[in-house]
């Protein structure tokens, strides 16, 4: 008998990467994708959504971007995520995502099944996940869409999915307005498939086990093939098929190990493992993964193990792995681990005395007050903390630690009590200072900015979007582009007190600047922002929203005249 369709929309946003607005605001927050419509079918941006921290490419342009890592799928473009749980678990048979400002960005759909049950080796509650979807970001008409994709079988009920997107393709910030699911509480649709769903029960796992044909799991360490024959690759130096071997991506790497002797040696090959990007393969990483990679990681220097969960991953195979193979490393990426607690600080502070990079942002499970263990990476020289609870005390002493710090992300850090005291202390002891994320830091006043501004002149890139405290009428903004005259990078979103003077000495010292963001200010005029675009002939990105003082004609004229720069203005329908 045919269960009936049901049509649900999300209840509660559960986890997600990042969001525009601030974590005590409902404006522009992930919690907005849950509940009904309230936007569509308007277009435009509005407060009501969800939206992310970024857009276009234009974070990967800035001095804070990070180097890719070489072996990254190309099929794999994510970015952010957000997940949403629904009222009841049901068997997915449509999904709609309502975009209603610069639609385009989502990439792919996952469902999870989390049945609460307990891992008996592990200890954890078993959880697997099923892509539903995935493709490619897309330059759609600027329009309101429901996006609703043709979705793969689901083997199991599920009440919680999870959406990526990719930003590379917008013009300006993507805003999701609710996402709704139609599915049934059984499975009988799915009867008349062939291809029953016990065959393909979620994403295939990492598995230590077994080489597949189809290159979708790890060998294990000790599975050398027994095929001696390796044809014409044995006539080649081996400097030659290591260079051969290092372009292939590392599912493929682990099946060429499988088809000889020669390649095998060569494929574990620790020098072949070099860095090592494990963020494509989140849903797929647990510990026996982990622990297949540890005997080939001994050079390892850089390691990416972003959005890896907690429900697959346990925090002590990572300290194992961090314990045999931190030695040489020196970036580290953590971001949206929600496995990472203090005793993985502990572990890395411990095991990896080189670490030049590390990134923790949105890794919300660690307590505020364990962040000091970070102070013993001496070395460090990026640092990326944003939505993480670290405290004014922890914060103060990686600053005087770290004193080859060039880059330093706070963003949405709420649990420091004075930015002032952290701009004191960075204009102190971090004189190689090259970049400086305070997103919506709301403790930072004119005082702090101008002690910055003293001790770091060689700041490239700061953002203080949504920081109240900085007033133009104190002439902090006109110290700060004066002595740090290298600036290339310049946000002060939301800033209501820019004004003209604020605009000429930018274009009076920051000759190198390229991009800007002014959003939201009243008090800046035409005439003025065209002779910043006359004097910053490097700037290529130019954020006006909401700057009543520019108006439509004046932005027609800047699109003749200065070609080569993204001019930005948002609205609302």
């Amino acid at each position: 008998m045919s269960s009936q369709l049901k049509d649900l929309v999300a209840t509660e946003v559960r986890d997600f990467s990042s969001q525009y607005g601030n974590e005590v605001s409902i404006s522009y927050t992930a919690s907005n994708l849950a509940g009904p419509c309230r936007i569509y079918p308007k277009y435009g941006d509005y407060t009501q959504s969800c939206v992310f921290r970024t857009y276009g490419d234009w974070w990967h342009r800035a001095p804070s971007a990070r180097e890719g890592f070489r072996r990254t799928p190309p099929d794999f473009c994510s970015q952010d995520y957000i997940e949403l749980a629904f009222p009841e678990k049901i068997y997915p048979l449509e999904v709609r995502i309502y975009e209603t400002y610069n639609p385009g960005c989502v990439v792919r759909i996952l469902a999870c099944d989390y049945d609460g049950e307990t891992d008996v080796d592990t200890g954890l509650c078993r959880c697997r996940w099923k892509t539903l979807w995935s493709g490619s970001p897309s330059r759609v008409a600027p329009v309101a869409r429901v996006f609703s994709p043709p979705l793969a079988p689901c083997p199991f009920p599920t009440d919680l999915l999870r959406i990526e997107v990719c930003h590379d393709m917008c013009d300006y910030y993507t805003n999701l307005d609710a996402v709704y699911v139609r599915g049934t509480s059984m499975c009988d649709y799915y009867t008349n498939l062939d291809t029953v769903i016990v065959k393909r029960t979620s994403d295939p796992p990492l598995d230590v086990t077994t080489a597949t044909n189809n290159c979708q799991s790890l060998p294990p360490a000790d599975s050398e093939p027994t095929q001696s024959d390796s044809g014409l690759f044995s006539l080649l130096p081996d400097e030659v098929i290591q260079l051969i071997l290092s372009l292939l991506d590392l599912l493929s790497l682990c099946c060429v190990a499988q088809t000889c002797r020669l390649l095998y040696q060569h494929s574990y090959d620790s020098l072949q493992y070099t860095e090592l990007n494990l963020q494509p393969f989140w849903t797929q990483i647990d510990d026996c993964a982990l622990k297949s990679l540890l005997g080939r990681s001994h050079f390892l220097q850089r390691f990416n193990l972003s959005w890896c969960h907690g429900n697959l991953l346990t925090e002590t195979a990572f300290t194992m792995f961090m314990e045999g193979c931190g030695t040489s490393l020196r970036c580290l990426y953590l971001a949206s681990c929600n496995f990472v607690s203090h005793d993985s600080l502990s572990s890395i502070s411990e095991y990896c005395p080189n670490l030049a990079e590390l990134d923790l942002s949105s890794c919300t499970h660690i307590d505020q007050e364990r962040f000091d263990a970070l102070a013993r990476l001496t070395k460090l020289e990026y640092l990326n903390l944003y939505r993480t609870h670290i405290e004014q005390e922890a914060i103060t002493s990686i600053i005087r630690s770290c004193l080859k710090l060039q880059h330093l992300n706070l963003g949405s850090a709420n649990c420091i009590q004075s930015y002032d005291d952290v701009l004191y202390e960075l204009g102190t002891h971090s004189k190689q200072l090259v970049s400086l994320d305070l997103w919506r830091s709301r403790t930072v006043t004119d005082e702090g900015l101008k002690h910055l501004s003293l001790g770091c002149p060689d700041l490239q890139e700061i953002d203080l979007g949504w920081c109240p405290g900085i007033k133009s009428q104190s002439g902090s903004i006109q110290t700060l582009v004066a002595r740090c005259y290298k600036l290339r990078k310049l946000f002060l979103t939301a800033n209501r007190t820019v004004c003209d003077e604020d605009l000429i000495a930018i274009a009076t010292h920051s000759r190198d600047l390229e991009q800007l963001d002014i959003l939201g200010t009243l008090q800046v005029s035409g005439t003025v922002a065209t002779r910043l675009l006359q004097s910053c002939s490097k700037l290529v990105f130019f954020d006006v929203s909401f700057c009543s003082g520019i108006s439509d004609v004046m932005l027609y004229s800047w699109a003749q005249m200065f070609p080569r720069v993204s001019v930005k203005k948002s609205f609302q329908q």
